[in-house]
């Protein structure tokens, strides 16, 4: 599944010259959520914790981390074994 979606990338890459956007902070708001497992590992939690590190050290902007069985808005941004794609 993983490599099909590689596939179209590139394909709308090769073909238009772009990518389209997919906003995860918009104005140095967080317009996006990371979720992780309802009941997440050690390695999902600090995996979703490091990322929400990063992105705040290049935005400066704080993304929330939702269960998924939590509410959830915004672009989702998967850590771990969820049910949402």
């Amino acid at each position: 599944m993983h490599r099909a979606f590689v596939i179209a990338g590139c394909a709308l890459l090769a073909a238009t010259g772009t990518v389209p956007g997919l906003d995860l902070i918009r104005d140095g708001t967080a317009v996006s959520t990371i979720v992780v497992p309802a009941q997440p590992t050690a390695l999902e939690q600090e995996a979703a914790q490091k990322l929400v590190e990063h992105l705040e050290m290049a935005s400066g902007a704080r993304v929330p981390v939702e269960r998924e069985s939590g509410q959830v808005t915004g672009t989702i941004i998967s850590v771990g074994k969820t049910q949402r794609r």
